[in-house]
């Protein structure tokens, strides 16, 4: 197979779709309500995204990191064109993302959220979307809520799992119901 689908989460419980193997050294696994992104030590810097993005409306995904070797950050991107690592660099303010870096800082806030993320914890990622695209993304780490900051960059987001370097193994569960 050259892709592994699971569900969008909104109402309409349609499926997403990543590649299988969407960058060197990089594979993605499984299929229903979770997937299993693994990072090699070999791949480069990069930003996995589905191939389709959610719509207006709120939805939610959880991280758990089994292996965490490199730097990593969640969140969200309102388009495929950004596929390096999303980080929280403030001096190039027109990025065209808003992430969550495991030491908590949040993009494009310029804040620290109050929680960490490492290895085996339960890193959820929420976002709240209006069909005027605006909205808000919060994050919580092991039920407890980190921090959050608005959506501005339109109406559609994809969800998006970044690594820089180090093997580190990402398992996404959809939480959102349908």
């Amino acid at each position: 197979r050259t892709d592994q689908r699971w569900p969008l989460a909104n109402n309409a419980c349609e499926m997403m779709k990543f590649a299988a193997k969407p960058f060197q050294g990089v594979s993605v696994e499984g299929g229903g309500k979770t997937a299993r992104i693994v990072f090699s030590k070999q791949c480069k810097p990069c930003t996995v995204m589905p191939l389709d993005p959610v719509a207006p409306g709120s939805h939610a995904y959880e991280v758990v990191m089994p292996v965490k070797q490199g730097r990593t950050s969640l969140g969200w991107q309102p388009t495929r064109d950004n596929t390096v690592y999303m980080m929280s660099d403030y001096r190039e303010p027109d990025k065209k993302y808003v992430s969550y870096g495991g030491m908590g800082f949040m993009y494009p806030m310029k804040k620290v959220g109050s929680q960490k993320y490492a290895v085996g914890d339960r890193v959820r990622v929420e976002l709240d979307l209006s069909p005027d695209g605006t909205g808000t993304a919060r994050y919580s780490v092991n039920g407890k809520f980190s921090g959050e900051h608005p959506w501005t960059l339109g109406p559609q987001a994809y969800p998006a799992f970044s690594c820089e370097s180090g093997e580190t193994v990402m398992d996404v569960t959809w939480v959102s119901d349908c």
